[in-house]
């Protein structure tokens, strides 16, 4: 049996805050939480509702909520690590390609190409590039965390390393 519109849209006014408390136990923000009511009830009278909203409109509601809000807040956590300064991080000297007293200064330079070549790399590749190298992350897990697929990853991290190389190469031209 299929609901009036006044009748759910009245039963739905009571249960709005408790859809509300769901939401926000998920961003823990306020205006995220806020954010993903509003985008469920666009998205519901931007097209038809579905069964499920018709057999229980309150579970159908506090579920699309709770599934908005983890977009949301893994929309904002992938924000957090791309804009993150990934330069910050200390990189140890002993884990570079050369360990032998003569090749201080080479190491020196070549750490300070890569920290320029990081600084003019997009945010993104930059990240990526941190995850998987600098904090053995694996492929798998980098993908979930930015919600892509694997090969998807696999290409940045070519583009990044690709890129990478071209901004690391002395001004004289070619690698020593």
């Amino acid at each position: 049996m299929r609901r009036s519109g006044r009748n759910w849209r009245s039963s739905i006014g009571k249960k709005y805050q408790e859809i509300y408390r769901a939401a926000y136990g998920i961003t823990a923000n306020q205006q995220d939480a806020e954010d993903a009511l509003q985008n469920v009830f666009l998205k519901l009278f931007g097209r038809p509702p579905s069964s499920g909203f018709n057999k229980d409109p309150e579970a159908y509601l506090c579920r699309a909520a709770m599934n908005e809000a983890v977009s949301i807040r893994r929309r904002r956590e992938r924000q957090k690590l791309a804009a993150g300064d990934v330069n910050d991080m200390d990189l140890p000297l002993a884990a570079a390609v050369w360990g032998g007293g003569g090749d201080t200064e080479r190491l020196e330079d070549l750490d300070r190409r890569l920290s320029l070549a990081r600084d003019q790399l997009d945010p993104y590749l930059a990240a990526l590039v941190t995850l998987h190298y600098d904090l053995k992350c694996e492929v798998k897990f980098i993908a979930k965390i930015f919600r892509r697929t694997r090969p998807s990853i696999v290409m940045s991290l070519v583009r990044a390393r690709r890129k990478l190389e071209k901004l690391m190469m002395p001004a004289s031209g070619g690698t020593q």
